[in-house]
């Protein structure tokens, strides 16, 4: 049986997401009736038994342990060396050692899709970043510090291992992308009450519940996106991607902004045939940013401040162009910070001084910059820069995203330019939502491959009112 067969003989159904619940409610169970009766090591072994069988269920049982739990644990982890981030490392090191037995077992398939390309530069990456965290914390640099900085960097090559896993399985791509439009959406959500907040856009303080990362939600920004414009759900892919990109406008994040380049990206590839559906595609973002700007009006000015959104977003090209960005003090902390972090690069230039070193500007000690193109040569040096850079190019050139389906190819390609564009200002690698992202997107890229038939039907006019009439 060929590779084309494999991969469309599955019928459709919902099969795997059923089984996620069978699975995980029995763990909430178990692990409530534990506190409530044994020792807390008891209720550790216990939880750690069920959650290594979870984790060997199968590659989108593992992607949707990863991502759902990030939601939750990376949140409540904000100190450098907490438990629960200690515990989720652990998650993803179980995941990934399943994973690699996976593709240890399924060779010729992962062969098949172009996989096997992709382990030369993962290895690549895990030197660098093992090489690097030697330098470091054999010069002193505190473990905590040390343990704040790397999760992100050392993420990656984690994550499109558990790519590869989930590419060389049978599992149906709307089951994949059913999970990360659902983890985008949360952690949209989650960033949108942080930073509204933060800016002082709104006094509704929710307070940190979720993982709150753009990038994640910028993954599940891009499929939608290549969705809306296959004719896959087109109105409810509409509604989705504008209300993640209204999630970031609302907090007046001026690097918002970048995020209008997987729109530009997606309909540049999209083709004369798909091109049309720009139109659907204006119609339901309209209809969705009507809705949302008239639900957030009625809390009135007294808790949302609309005008403060209009200055910082409105205000940015007069404040770039104005010969004198450094009047800002957002602007003005960046570039001490990219000083700072220039030097130190300067002072290790092929290898990097290592994650975790602590940097001083603007009467700050900061052992985690994140806010500066400097920050990965500071770390990594120019041969770790290189390195990284080499891994997105062989996601992007390599034989598993050019033979994929157009939708899973182009939503790939978006996320990586915007990767690549946001880099160009800041540090996007330190937003463990890359890595995240990059999981559900690899995998698609296996799974739906060019010429299977759809999974997601692409719904015409007549399907509509069929289904209407039903």
């Amino acid at each position: 049986m060929n590779l084309m067969q494999i991969t469309s003989s599955a019928p459709v159904r919902f099969d795997e997401i059923r089984k996620l619940g069978f699975l995980i409610v029995p763990l909430a169970i178990v692990i409530g009736v534990g506190v409530a009766v044994a020792p807390i090591f008891v209720l550790a072994a216990v939880g750690a038994v069920i959650l290594v069988g979870v984790l060997a269920n199968g590659p989108l049982t593992r992607t949707a342990v990863v991502l759902v739990s990030s939601l939750t644990i990376l949140q409540v982890s904000a100190a450098a060396a907490s438990g629960e981030k200690l515990g989720y490392l652990v998650i993803l090191s179980v995941a990934a050692v399943f994973a690699v037995g996976n593709l240890v077992s399924r060779w010729s398939r992962l062969r098949a899709v172009g996989g096997i390309a992709m382990l030369p530069p993962i290895i690549a990456v895990v030197c660098v970043v093992t090489a690097s965290s030697v330098i470091a914390l054999t010069s002193g640099v505190p473990l905590t510090s040390w343990l704040n900085d790397v999760p992100a960097y050392g993420m990656l090559p984690v994550a499109i291992i558990l790519g590869l896993d989930l590419a060389v399985s049978d599992h149906q791509p709307h089951g994949v992308a059913l999970i990360l439009f659902a983890a985008g959406l949360a952690t949209a959500l989650a960033f949108a009450v942080q930073w509204t907040v933060r800016h002082g856009v709104t006094s509704l303080d929710f307070g940190r519940f979720l993982f709150s990362s753009m990038f994640l939600a910028g993954a599940a920004l891009c499929l939608a996106l290549a969705y809306a414009f296959d004719g896959r759900r087109p109105y409810r892919m509409a509604f989705l991607a504008t209300t993640l990109l209204f999630a970031m406008f609302v907090t007046a994040t001026r690097g918002a902004f970048v995020f209008l380049l997987p729109v530009g990206v997606t309909l540049v590839f999209a083709g004369v045939k798909r091109r049309w559906r720009i139109a659907t595609l204006i119609v339901g973002a309209a209809l969705t940013a009507l809705t949302l700007v008239v639900v957030l009006s009625v809390a009135g000015d007294q808790y949302f401040n609309w005008s403060l959104i209009q200055l910082r977003l409105g205000g940015i090209w007069t404040l770039l162009f104005s010969g004198n960005a450094l009047s800002d003090p957002s602007l003005y902390a960046r570039y001490l910070q990219t000083q700072a972090l220039f030097a130190a690069w300067l002072s290790e230039p092929w290898f990097g001084v290592g994650p975790g070193v602590s940097y001083s500007y603007g009467g700050l000690v900061d052992s985690h910059p994140v806010d500066s193109p400097m920050a990965i040569f500071a770390r990594f040096g120019v041969v770790g820069a290189f390195v990284f850079l080499g891994l997105f190019i062989a996601i992007l050139a390599g034989k598993l995203r050019r033979q994929a389906h157009w939708v899973p190819a182009t939503a790939l390609l978006s996320f990586v330019g915007l990767i690549l564009v946001w880099s160009l200002g800041s540090s996007p690698l330190d937003d463990k939502g890359v890595a995240l992202g990059l999981i559900p997107l690899t995998g698609l890229c296996g799974i739906w491959r060019k010429g299977t038939p759809s999974r997601v039907p692409i719904e015409s006019e007549s399907t509509r009112n069929e289904r209407r009439g039903d």
